[in-house]
């Protein structure tokens, strides 16, 4: 750690930047063909615009997955589009689209596994408000949950 202090120093900062702050996203990562279909994890999600492109960074520790997407919309009024991820150095051609919940489904062509995250709590993260907090699915009967007051 000592030798990458006097490195960073020396104007190489684009390699020893930290990226801006990582919001936390209820994320889903699995073979939708499956019978256990997604399963459900935690993400962080940063935002980063190069060269005026913008790509969100993914990081899923409970999978050991990092990669970054830059998406792009066929038709904004469609709902879907295609995306590129980038992973170790590869950029792999994929699509994106809404899945039944409302959640951002992405796959990668040629792949089984298909990524998915709650894109409004990513946005509300982004413009630093608390609605949609992440939600964890929970051991608790929905019985108890319905008797827990609302407050809107």
């Amino acid at each position: 750690m000592k030798r990458l202090i006097p490195f960073c120093t020396v104007g190489l900062a684009a390699l020893c930047a930290v990226p801006a702050q990582a919001v936390p996203v209820d994320c889903w990562w699995g073979d939708p063909r499956k019978s256990d279909g997604l399963k459900p994890y935690n993400c962080d999600i940063t935002r980063r615009i190069v060269d005026g492109q913008k790509y969100l960074d993914v990081l899923i520790p409970g999978v050991n997955k990092h990669f970054s997407l830059r998406m792009s919309y066929e038709k904004k009024k469609d709902g879907f589009g295609n995306v590129t991820w980038y992973h170790r150095g590869k950029q792999l051609p994929g699509f994106w689209q809404f899945d039944k919940d409302g959640d951002i489904e992405l796959g990668v062509k040629g792949y089984k596994t298909n990524f998915a995250f709650d894109g409004m709590q990513f946005v509300n993260g982004m413009k630093g408000l608390s609605a949609t907090p992440a939600v964890r699915e929970t051991s608790a009967p929905k019985e108890v949950l319905s008797d827990t007051p609302f407050v809107f």
